[in-house]
């Protein structure tokens, strides 16, 4: 069987789901190719501000989150492949359209929420929401973790809460009740922090289908030292890397935080 080859209609709908990444994130050192049946990701490495590469990273795994919602809404299985290649150090991924597929709801609710559309219904109930969230995303991430945090628990974070005080005190954050998710990686290797921006946009996309708000912090947690702190004052093994935090219009219920672990290929 001829491998499939991609029409100018499909190439732009890739295309323009990648670029949508910009929506929330804030490195866009990247660029994405698309050969036959198959799109490659790569980190621009050259002239980068980011000299870590952690934030590019994290972005690509945004990216490559819109890229597979795009292919599913195309009816084809993405199939991605993060192991590096000698010949091109600077790619990150490569997704081949697999074989074809029934398209179901969620695909074409997870599509339209690249461009931020919603869904009409309730949104799920303040006091599940991160578990209703991760199992409405597509797939787990190997190596990464969600640590649900209490709204009071935030200003007091080593090194960042006060960071976090000022971000929510703009406006746009009034009258909303906050749930907030420290995502955690095992180690701080390419693969882990790409998955980690993986999952956290499928968090995104999975909000954004209920028409809740999502605000992304990356910037505090550049510093080594910064992730360090955190972990050792929550008494979690890892890295966290980043806070996403989910608006709702509802009145959050207290709850304990709890560490929600996932596995994935």
């Amino acid at each position: 069987m001829a491998a499939h080859a991609w029409s100018h209609d499909e190439r732009s709908l890739i295309v323009r789901a990648a670029r949508e990444a910009r929506r929330m994130w804030p490195n866009h050192e990247w660029t994405i190719e698309l050969h036959e049946d198959r799109v490659e990701l790569f980190e621009r490495l050259g002239g980068s501000n980011d000299r870590l590469g952690r934030e590019r990273l994290l972005t690509c795994g945004a990216v490559l989150a819109n890229v597979e919602a795009a292919m599913r809404v195309l009816a084809w299985r993405p199939e991605t492949d993060l192991s590096g290649s000698v010949s091109d150090l600077d790619r990150v991924a490569r997704v081949r359209a697999s074989r074809r597929t029934r398209l179901g709801s969620s695909d074409f609710a997870r599509y339209g929420a690249v461009f931020g559309r919603a869904l009409p219904g309730e949104p799920p109930a303040v006091a599940n929401l991160v578990t209703h969230l991760l199992d409405e995303t597509p797939g787990v991430a190997k190596g990464v973790g969600v640590l649900a945090l209490d709204a009071d628990q935030e200003p007091e974070l080593p090194r960042i809460g006060w960071k976090l005080r000022h971000h929510f005190q703009h406006e746009e954050f009034a009258g909303l009740t906050w749930t907030s998710m420290l995502v955690i990686t095992a180690t701080e290797k390419r693969q882990d922090l790409v998955r980690a921006g993986w999952l956290t946009q499928n968090l995104i996309l999975a909000a954004t289908t209920h028409e809740l708000t999502c605000s992304l912090v990356t910037e505090a947690f550049d510093l080594s030292a910064a992730r360090g702190a955190l972990s050792e004052s929550l008494g979690v093994g890892g890295f966290p890397q980043l806070l996403l935090s989910v608006g709702c219009p509802e009145r959050a219920t207290d709850s304990e935080p709890t560490q929600l672990e996932g596995a994935s290929s």
